[in-house]
């Protein structure tokens, strides 16, 4: 004997139902897992942000020692060519002599 079944109109309306419940809790969960990686990634750029701060404040203090230096390089340079220009005797003579004058005992 076969059996005939035929759906109600109520379990239609609750099988419709109950599959519009199951898409909305996934979608809500895909949001959710998309708003968590959201926050991770811009948790991620205000470290980078912090990092690059720092990078850009150590390269204006290493920049400002540079040019410290190289006013002092430029200074000791040009002291260097007025003293050799005051003296009479070559800068290698001069140099020799104090080197020479160094290992003496």
């Amino acid at each position: 004997m076969e059996r005939n079944t035929v759906a109600s109109p109520g379990m239609l309306i609750r099988e419709t139902t109950s599959a519009a419940i199951r898409k909305k809790r996934i979608s809500s969960r895909l949001l959710w897992s998309r708003i968590s990686a959201l926050e991770e990634v811009q948790s991620q750029l205000d470290m980078m942000e912090n990092l690059l701060v720092a990078m850009v404040e150590l390269h204006q203090d290493i920049s400002a020692c540079v040019a410290e230096d190289m006013r002092a390089a430029a200074s000791t340079a040009t002291t260097g060519t007025e003293l050799r220009q005051d003296v009479d005797a070559p800068f290698s003579v001069v140099l020799t002599d104090a080197i020479d004058e160094l290992k003496a005992p």
